[in-house]
């Protein structure tokens, strides 16, 4: 027995699902549903689809467009309200449209921004004004472990007769990648110092071309538009937060009194996050 569900959100719902549920229906899985469960926008879809196959019209419903020649009313009006965000083409809607996508983007890349700032503030604790550490480390032989024992624990973990829950395995892989960064940073502040302008210019490029890229993805071609938005998602997810924290890095060996204030707005953060 199989069932699907319908998820709700207004005409960009309704929309959606239609496309949905026409994808089941060429795929030859829809005749495979039992039960049909929706909420709010995908009611329009899920009423519409119950009615025709009630009356035996599905395929005018669900079938390519200009299969038949014409299609329901519904479907018509639909795809003309289509653009709930330019419905008409005007100029005001457009501008309201873009504002809007720019919102969600620029929340996402601050909540990133803002763990490395974070980031930046707590590895400046432990790091002096030439970017080493206050502490004797290890370089490379912690890393070496470090990778050896995420090694024999897997090893490990294929002995027991039943699979290891997710904590086991990724505790420890972030441990890991903890000691290769602990490992590598004080060589890449040192490599970056005297190229301090190319990464500026370098994480500037890549938050614009992040933010630039993600308002473009629906203008381009479906064969590029999923490795568009895998190389936006990567320049806003990582290259722009990483160019960040090594700045402010760069900028506290610098300037003892930014980085005084940096960390005392990282111990606030989390006194506000522990209480």
């Amino acid at each position: 027995m199989r069932g699907t569900g319908r998820r709700g959100g207004g005409i960009r719902s309704a929309t959606f699902n239609f496309g949905l549920v026409r994808g089941l229906h060429r795929w030859g899985l829809l005749d495979t549903v039992d039960y049909l469960s929706t909420v709010s926008g995908g009611g329009y879809i899920g009423s519409a689809l119950a009615d025709h196959f009630r009356l035996g019209k599905q395929d005018l419903l669900l079938a390519p467009r200009g299969e038949h020649g014409h299609e329901p009313e519904g479907v018509t009006r639909l795809r003309g309200l289509g653009r709930f965000l330019t419905p008409t083409g005007s100029l005001g809607e457009w501008l309201v449209g873009i504002t809007s996508l720019l919102r969600g983007v620029l929340w996402n890349v601050a909540i990133f921004v803002a763990l490395a700032v974070a980031a930046a503030a707590l590895f400046s604790f432990a790091l002096d004004a030439r970017g080493e550490w206050l502490f004797a480390f290890p370089h490379g032989t912690a890393s070496v472990v470090a990778v050896c024992g995420l090694a024999l624990l897997m090893m490990a973990t294929a002995m027991r007769t039943e699979p290891p829950s997710p904590p086991i395995l990724v505790i420890p892989v972030l441990v890991v990648a903890l000691v290769g960064v602990m490992d590598a940073l004080p060589f890449v502040l040192d490599t970056i110092g005297a190229r301090r302008q190319t990464l500026e210019w370098a994480t500037v490029c890549s938050g614009v071309a992040g933010v630039v890229g993600s308002g473009v993805l629906a203008k381009i071609p479906a064969p590029l538009r999923a490795l568009a938005g895998r190389l936006a998602a990567f320049l806003l997810a990582f290259a722009l937060p990483v160019g960040v924290c090594l700045l402010l890095l760069l900028e506290f060996a610098a300037d003892t009194q930014a980085a005084l204030v940096a960390q005392c707005g990282a111990l606030a953060s989390a006194l506000v996050f522990v209480f």
